[in-house]
């Protein structure tokens, strides 16, 4: 209380505005900040009004933006589709201006990119997210390292077929050999390669190469041709059951030096003779011969029995034979003595 008996109250208040506004504040036109005071007066009691005022400066945002040829960027109002420098002004949550400053960079539209492929036939083409096996042309729709779609256009070709022979099925016998040999019209051939069944080398560069199969055998040649593409064929050795072997049916042990024995004529696919027995008409055992050699002179029959030169007869005989692939043959006939 002041002593003329007027009391007196203070007040104090903050107030914000934007920049540019205006607060009137008594007979105060406030447009920029600082401290203002106002006394407001009445019969017995003053009242002393301080307020102060803060003024909002526009809020400064600065962007950057991408986007892709065919896309818009929102900004207020606005769509913007070109490259360029732009400005908005916004109004913010406190209710005052946000000048937006963007710079909009567009990137511009990416022409169909063609590839052409040539590949081989049986090989296939990652294209994309598909794994291509028929030639053709494709489409699809890549996404580049700006984030934008990029169509590319495949074309899908195969290179000519080549081929090779690596000749007929064949039926040999089993001592037998056979010479493999490429027959082909290609005129740049690399990589001969001629395996077996098992994967295991013959033979590699080999135009021909001789093999000497003792049992069913499958021989696949590979090679490649100028276009770097595999061509391949089998052919397949099959063994037959041939008798390599003569037993004549007569013999005239006469010492004319002249089919003087009884033997069995063989090749070289007859590897044992491991039974040789001779009868005679009543069954008596006039000759043996066990395990022998081919060409064994132990293994001939000169017509003698207990050193006794036998006479015009029949005799019969039976042959155990061992072939070069440990196979047994038997052989049992008649042969005569003539003199």
């Amino acid at each position: 209380h002041l002593s003329n008996g007027v009391t007196l109250i203070f007040l104090f208040e903050n107030i914000t505005f934007c920049q540019g506004d205006t607060v009137q504040f008594g007979s105060t036109t406030i447009t920029e900040s600082g401290v203002y005071q106002e006394t407001l007066a009445d019969l017995n009691c003053d009242t002393i009004l301080t307020i102060t005022a803060i003024t909002q400066t526009p809020t400064l945002i600065t962007e950057q933006a991408t986007i892709c040829s065919g896309e818009a960027y929102q900004l207020g109002d606005m769509l913007l589709t070109e490259t360029g420098f732009y400005t908005d002004t916004l109004i913010s949550s406190g209710g005052c201006d946000s000048i937006v400053q963007l710079t909009l960079t567009t990137y511009p539209a990416i022409p169909v990119t063609q590839v052409q492929t040539t590949l081989c036939v049986g090989q296939s083409y990652q294209f994309g997210d598909n794994d291509i096996t028929i030639q053709g042309i494709y489409l699809d729709t890549f996404t580049t390292s700006n984030g934008c779609d990029s169509i590319v256009e495949l074309h899908l070709t195969w290179f000519p077929i080549s081929s090779i022979n690596a000749g007929l099925d064949i039926i040999i016998n089993t001592c037998d050999s056979i010479t493999l040999t490429v027959q082909t019209d290609i005129t740049d051939l690399y990589g001969l390669l001629w395996t077996l069944p098992n994967g295991d080398i013959l033979c590699t560069d080999c135009e021909t190469v001789t093999v000497f199969p003792t049992q069913p055998t499958t021989y696949t040649l590979t090679a490649l041709d100028i276009n770097q593409c595999v061509v391949t064929d089998q052919i397949e050795a099959q063994i037959g059951d041939f008798s390599n072997y003569f037993i004549p049916n007569v013999f005239t042990p006469n010492g004319d030096g002249n089919n003087d024995q009884f033997y069995l004529y063989g090749d070289e696919c007859i590897k044992r003779i491991k039974t040789m027995r001779i009868f005679d008409r009543w069954g008596e055992l006039v000759f043996e011969a066990l395990d022998k050699d081919p060409n064994d002179e132990a293994a001939r029959w000169d017509g003698n029995f207990r050193n006794h030169q036998q006479g015009v007869e029949v005799f019969v005989y039976y042959f155990q034979i061992i072939r070069s692939d440990d196979t047994e043959i038997f052989a049992e006939g008649d042969v005569t003595i003539l003199r």
